[in-house]
């Protein structure tokens, strides 16, 4: 089936069976799955040799300027072991498909499954360290898992230790390489340490960058040898965890759909893209200009230096100035910032308050605090800098309305939104206003949004999501609808999937990853999305707003009323619902960007880039809303000439009553059409 037909059939489908969320009520009945079904290549559990030290222990050393441990504390890869978002979806996960959690703990804390604590898999077997979440030595003693040229020379004998645990590349539909998902890492079982940069074997001050001193500190204090790995220069070393599928749903070439493979039942291959696709982002990229060569972002991204963004790190750790150990302080330029800035925000500041510096808490200080209100920072930064809004207004011939043409550009290398697809979305909020009339209330809203209740309007808008359920053939099975549902383990169809792809997609690259558009569609190479709004009788000004929700109030009521748990104390979906609910005043969406965009905007922070003088002249107050006419423009096309001369002489003789012309004819103000008006119409014509 083609792409055309899949997303015809899909959208019929879901308007036909069930428009929305499946909503409270009694859940599906468990796939009979087990542990077994989760099994992926790579490194398996209770197979090091050294302990993984805890990040403290990295930062006696590692707390030169930039501080990593610093930097690291303040992004959602230090707290996803604590995020209770993740959580309260693992609760519901594993009631729906016993076992997944193995998955799922791969990622969000791979200490403890490494160290085989993820057993049983609800998490209930994790420690204190655990909650660390993905930690210096997750990362750093990552192996390259196919050995590519310049690796460590100590890798192939790890690979070769692996025997049948060693990874295969992933193949995707269309033939094509990609790389490990599902949390399929090799991790060093020796304390040995990798790094982006040449290692050098002298003494302090005797290695001048771009070789590093590390390795005089690393066999004196540890023991073992720290190398360079081009691996930590690439973005593999991001895909292990950022290409996510669901690995009880294996892929029938046959039928071209998902099909449940049976109890205890893997893919020999681990092959992702031959499993359900619940994550994409890697992927996203890999399939992007920015795999194929670097694209000039003129600094949108990246830090010192970097003109041209290729790599994961070059926006997710852009490069400044700095040294790394606290005693070689040489300085250089190409510090990778340990930011792994993204777009998670009151997930974040929740984890702060609530696992902060007090009694019974004491898992964060004051400082790890600071660290997390400063990664939101650049989180909401990174938001901004995400898209672009492009508005034109547009005057087709009659009877058509007037209307405006609102142009979402995606500005980063991959999908826009990513990641985890339930209760995430991105929407568009347009505001009309009679500014004569009615001041800066507006008259009509697309999009709107309720602070109180959290609710969005979402018939009168576009809103950019990717939503997952359980197929026609499934479903009768686990006794639910084929429609969308947030029970995300047992979702084997995309229903819908309108988020906009980045620069370089195609059409022909997204079906071989599993990632093509459903129920929307995007010609190859476009990497925008355009949206109409006619204009409404009497509108004089509008303003467009794009909006970003990390998870949605319905998804949030869902993780607390489908909790298997519903109705103990502090389950941990009421537990994210109580932290959600921050009592009574949930959290408000992100503002992405705005047109016109202001110097600075309802939150507070800038635009990414700065208005144009054109939409300033069109925004002279700064407040935000854009002249759709000014006063002498009867006609509405932002120009005075002949045609306002001819339309300004209808509007007396017709006597018409439409409020956006009266508005621009009004020159005293007085709410009436008279010659004190034409006075002053005639005084604009010869102003020189």
């Amino acid at each position: 089936m083609t792409a055309d037909k899949r997303a015809i059939f899909a959208l019929a489908l879901c308007l036909i069976s069930c428009p929305a969320y499946a909503g409270p009520g009694s859940g599906p009945t468990p796939l009979p799955t087990n542990v077994t079904n989760y099994y992926i290549r790579g490194t398996q559990p209770n197979t090091m040799v050294d302990y993984i030290a805890h990040p403290d222990e990295c930062g006696s050393c590692h707390g030169g300027a930039p501080n990593v441990g610093t930097d690291w504390d303040g992004s959602l890869m230090a707290q996803a072991a604590r995020d209770p978002l993740f959580w309260a979806a693992l609760d519901i996960a594993e009631h729906d498909a016993p076992g997944i959690g193995d998955t799922c703990i791969r990622c969000h804390a791979p200490q403890g499954w490494i160290e085989g604590r993820a057993t049983p898999t609800d998490g209930s077997g994790l420690d204190y360290n655990d909650r660390e979440g993905v930690s210096c030595s997750i990362c750093h003693r990552s192996v390259d898992p196919f050995n590519s040229p310049g690796a460590p020379v100590v890798d192939p004998t790890i690979l070769l230790g692996l025997g049948s645990d060693a990874p295969l590349q992933s193949i995707d539909l269309n033939g094509m390489l990609g790389n490990i998902g599902n949390g399929g890492f090799v991790i060093d079982p020796f304390n040995r340490i990798r790094g982006p940069f040449p290692v050098g074997n002298l003494p302090p001050g005797q290695n001048p960058p771009p070789q590093t001193s590390c390795n005089f500190f690393h066999v004196a204090f540890l023991g073992n040898e720290a190398y360079e790995s081009p691996l930590h220069r690439r973005s593999e070393i991001c895909a292990s965890c950022h290409d996510v599928s669901t690995p009880h749903f294996i892929y029938n070439s046959v039928s071209d759909k998902f099909d449940f493979s049976g109890t205890g039942v893997v893919d020999p291959n681990s092959n992702k893209y031959h499993m359900m696709p619940q994550q994409r982002t890697y992927s996203e990229w890999l399939q992007s200009s920015f795999a194929a060569g670097s694209v000039p972002m003129n600094g949108r991204f990246g830090g010192n230096g970097q003109g041209v963004i290729q790599d994961c790190m070059d926006c997710h750790m852009p490069k400044s100035d700095g040294f790394m150990c606290d005693f070689v302080t040489t300085n250089r330029s190409d510090i990778g910032r340990h930011f792994f800035s993204g777009a998670a925000t009151w997930v974040l500041e929740a984890i702060a308050e609530e696992f902060g510096p007090f009694p019974g808490q004491e898992e964060l200080t004051f400082d790890d605090q600071a660290s997390i209100a400063a990664g939101v920072a650049r989180n909401r930064k990174m938001l901004k800098c995400a898209a672009d809004l492009d508005v034109v207004v547009e005057h087709p011939p009659k009877p058509e309305l007037p209307r405006i043409r609102v142009r979402v550009v995606n500005q980063t290398g991959h999908k826009l939104p990513t990641g985890f697809p339930e209760g995430r979305r991105m929407w568009l909020n347009v505001e009309f206003y009679n500014t004569c009339t009615n001041g800066n209330e507006p008259v009509v809203v697309r999009g709107g949004y309720d602070l109180v209740t959290s609710s969005l309007d979402e018939s009168s808008t576009k809103v950019y999501e990717a939503k997952l359920g359980p197929s026609p053939d499934l479903a009768p099975t686990i006794g639910v609808g084929a429609a969308p549902s947030f029970h995300v383990a047992v979702s084997n169809q995309v229903y819908k999937d309108n988020r906009i792809p980045p620069r370089g997609f195609t059409n022909t690259a997204y079906e071989g990853i599993n990632a093509e558009p459903v129920a929307a569609s995007y010609a190859d190479g476009q990497f925008w999305d355009d949206t109409y709004y006619p204009i409404p009788a009497g509108a004089t000004g509008f303003r467009v707003r794009l909006y970003y929700e990390t998870a949605s109030r319905e998804y949030v009521e869902f993780l607390r009323d489908k909790n298997p748990n519903a109705g103990t104390p502090g389950n941990r979906g009421e537990f994210l619902y109580d932290l959600w609910n921050n009592d009574g005043a949930p959290p408000a969406p992100v503002l992405m960007a705005s047109y016109p965009p202001t110097i600075a905007e309802d939150d507070g922070l800038p635009p990414c880039s700065l208005p144009s003088v054109d939409i300033l002249l069109l925004d002279p107050d700064g407040d935000g809303i854009f002249a759709l006419s000014i006063p002498g423009d009867i006609n509405g096309d932002l120009t005075i000439n002949d045609a306002d001369v001819i339309a300004f002489a209808n509007l007396i003789l017709s006597g018409s009553s439409d409020p956006g012309m009266l508005c621009m004819a009004d020159f005293n103000g007085d709410g009436e059409l008279d010659g004190e008006d034409l006075q002053g119409f005639v005084d604009l014509l010869v102003m020189p």
